[in-house]
C-alpha cells in the first residue's frame, strides 16, 4: 500500500516539475502567418488543422463526440474556419429493468459550423462557435 501511494505521488511530483518548466517562457502564438510575402490571395502556409474530443459517463448514460475542424488565418489576430460535429448518445433510463427491461435510447447526432476567433494577446483569445 504505501508503495502505490508513493509511485502515485512521484508521478504527481514528476508532472508539476514538467509543467513548471514549460511555462519558463512566454508562449508565443504559433503560426505560420507572415505579413511579407508577395501578393494577395490563399496561401496553403495559414491552413490549420484541429478539433477535440468530448467523452460523457454517469449513472447509466455514455457520450463520445469527435469535432475536427479546419481554420485559416487572416492575418496576426483573426482566424476563420469550419467544424464539423459527430456525437453518439446512448442512455438507459430504467437500468433496473423493473418496468421496461427493453427500453433504452440511442441517438447519432452530426452537424457543423463555422468559427471565428480574434487574438486579444498572443496567449489569449475569444472564439464564437454557432453550430
Amino acid at each position: 500500500m504505501m508503495k502505490r501511494k508513493f509511485i502515485v505521488l512521484t508521478i504527481c511530483l514528476t508532472m508539476v516539475a514538467g509543467a513548471s518548466i514549460a511555462q519558463d517562457r512566454m508562449p508565443g502564438r504559433v503560426n505560420t502567418y507572415s505579413d511579407e510575402g508577395t501578393g494577395t490571395g490563399f496561401r496553403k502556409e495559414n491552413l490549420f488543422i484541429g478539433g477535440s474530443l468530448g467523452l460523457g459517463f454517469a449513472a447509466d448514460q455514455f457520450s463520445v463526440g469527435l469535432n475536427p475542424e479546419v481554420g485559416y488565418s487572416l492575418n496576426r489576430w483573426l482566424d476563420v474556419g469550419a467544424v464539423v460535429n459527430f456525437t453518439y448518445n446512448s442512455v438507459t433510463p430504467d437500468p433496473s429493468g423493473y418496468y421496461n427491461p427493453d427500453l433504452s435510447e440511442k441517438e447519432f447526432i452530426y452537424g457543423g459550423g463555422l468559427f471565428g476567433r480574434v487574438y486579444f494577446l498572443p496567449f489569449l483569445f475569444v472564439t464564437a462557435q454557432p453550430e
